[in-house]
């Protein structure tokens, strides 16, 4: 622990544990599973409603500003009656008359009564080109680009539809009668035939043949009487469908509301949006490894976890002035923090010493290092602060208070020095900071991170470490694999630091030796099989 000079120091908003057997450093151990339930899910939503909301928003937006991208289209109907054959089912005539309407010689036709033989049939048509509204009468819809070019084409295309269907009944009544009329001819023929035979019969004697030719004459004479009566009927039914199917209304714009269109394009955009967030979200909190939890932290560290922070916010650019200016005026979180940190000194060759270890982000253990830096300075002691990250940003916002509070470094009884070898030597510099620079101090403070391509032997001089993990930023192997590295090196994980805990998070990050959380424990640095 550091020497308390009278600071006082606040921790609100935190949790901290005592230190007793539960608490004791353990072999870390690998989460194998973790409990996804229906509760789980909506603290994600919650803890994230920023992702699913902005999206919604974005839908929002996107929709009400679709039509300024994609123009509008506007729609117009005409309504026909059509004639049916007599003798025919209207719900079949119906039914072929729909069918011949989806046809693309009638899109076709349609398109060069417009005028514009290269606007293709099945965009005029569109996906629905009519709707029976009852045996005998059909509404077409049609889409068009211009109000008056919506009824021009739905004109067009009930004046194309009824020519199209006239044109196949008077071809299906053609074909009709010309099968009719040879018949009609060769029964003539007959009857001719038949009339020269009787004439030429004058015996008495053959009364009896003349009486059968004089009624067969009689049948084909009746036989053809009927086949002529059928042709009329035919060309008569014909004319009766072809002249009695009209249009009762011309092409007709579909009143609309431009405000209700926008807003029914937004409301699908603000719906569309949401359920993309939404879903986004639940499916990265069901597959997501990030660790939020403080017994999975503890459980991977094989330390307690002592101290649990809300979440802080800070600039993501230039870091360092949130860093020079949280010295000065720090936040409820980031004084907690410095707070802590102050008793978790190690006293090592003379000097008190501690290493604080960032599995992730960087910025809020910076900050808190800067603010017990400078209450250390200011209460007289002789304080050497060491950046072994490569980012530096615990000695960029040192050096920034060292310049604009000069009294800090040349206090009676009290000094800050800073110490950052270059990125080259980072992973090099196996002896103690205060071992490396002329600036010793009887209080040191390092902050580092753990490489899992180079190890942690460089910081084998330290004894202790508090390590500091941030909710939703590492993965469980990460930190695995950093407390795996540092006992490796021979330096045991004092506790560990959960910044940006969740609200809800009704876990507890002391370990309990007598049952185990579960996983696979760590020994010697090798993962069991």
């Amino acid at each position: 622990m550091f020497p308390d000079m009278g600071a006082t120091t606040t921790e609100p908003a935190t949790i901290v544990a005592p230190s007793n057997r539960s608490s004791e450093s353990q072999p870390p151990v690998v989460l194998v599973g973790r409990l996804v339930s229906l509760r789980f899910v909506l603290g994600t939503l919650r803890r994230r409603r920023k992702i699913w909301l902005s999206c919604a928003a974005l839908g929002l937006v996107v929709g009400l500003g679709y039509h300024l991208v994609v123009p509008r289209s506007y729609n117009a109907y005409a309504t026909l009656y059509l004639a049916q054959a007599p003798g025919t089912d209207p719900a079949t005539g119906i039914a072929n008359d729909m069918a011949l309407l989806q046809t693309t010689a009638v899109g076709q036709r349609a398109a060069e009564l417009l005028g514009e033989r290269s606007l293709n049939p099945s965009t005029l048509l569109g996906k629905a080109p009519g709707v029976v509204e009852s045996d005998n009468v059909l509404t077409l819809n049609v889409a068009g680009p211009t109000q008056a070019e919506a009824e021009r084409r739905a004109s067009a295309l009930a004046k194309a539809f009824l020519g199209f269907r006239s044109e196949r009944i008077q071809q299906q009544t053609a074909s009709a009668n010309k099968a009719l009329e040879n018949e009609i001819s060769s029964l003539q023929q007959q009857i001719g035939q038949l009339s020269a035979t009787i004439t030429g019969l004058h015996s008495s004697s053959q009364g009896q043949e003349l009486t059968t030719l004089v009624g067969e004459q009689s049948s084909d004479t009746s036989e053809l009487t009927i086949l002529e009566q059928s042709v009329q009927q035919n060309q008569l039914a014909s004319i009766g469908v072809t002249s009695g199917s009209r249009v009762v209304t011309p092409g007709t714009l579909v009143p609309a509301s431009s405000a209700k269109l926008f807003g029914l394009d937004g409301i699908a955009g603000l719906i569309g949006g949401l359920v993309i967030g939404v879903a986004y979200v639940a499916v990265q909190a069901v597959v997501s490894d990030r660790l939020r939890r403080r017994d999975e932290v503890a459980s991977l560290l094989g330390a307690p976890v002592e101290l649990s922070l809300m979440p802080v916010r800070h600039p993501r650019r230039h870091p360092e002035s949130w860093i020079r200016q949280s010295a000065f005026e720090p936040q409820e979180e980031v004084s907690a923090l410095a707070g802590y940190l102050r008793q978790r000194g190690v006293r090592q060759g003379g000097r008190t010493t501690l290493l604080m270890v960032a599995a992730d982000d960087l910025t809020v253990p910076a900050a808190a290092l800067a603010v017990l830096a400078k209450r250390l300075a200011e209460e007289g002691e002789s304080v050497l602060v060491a950046d072994l990250t490569n980012e530096s940003l615990l000695a960029r916002g040192i050096e920034d208070l060292l310049i604009d509070g000069p009294s800090l470094a040349d206090r009676p009884g009290g000094s800050l020095h800073v110490f950052m070898p270059s990125p080259d030597d980072m992973s090099e510099v196996a002896e103690p900071p205060w071992s490396a620079t002329t600036d010793g101090g009887n209080a040191v403070l390092v902050l580092t991170t753990v490489d899992p391509a180079k190890g942690a032997w460089h910081l084998s001089w330290a004894k202790q470490a508090v390590v500091s993990v941030t909710a939703g930023r590492s993965s469980a192997q990460r930190v695995n694999s950093t407390a795996v590295l540092l006992r490796a090196a021979g330096i045991t994980i004092r506790s560990g630091v959960l910044i940006g805990a969740d609200a809800q998070d009704e876990s507890i990050g002391l370990l309990q030796p007598a049952s185990p959380l579960v996983g696979l424990p760590v020994a010697d640095g090798v993962i069991p099989a």
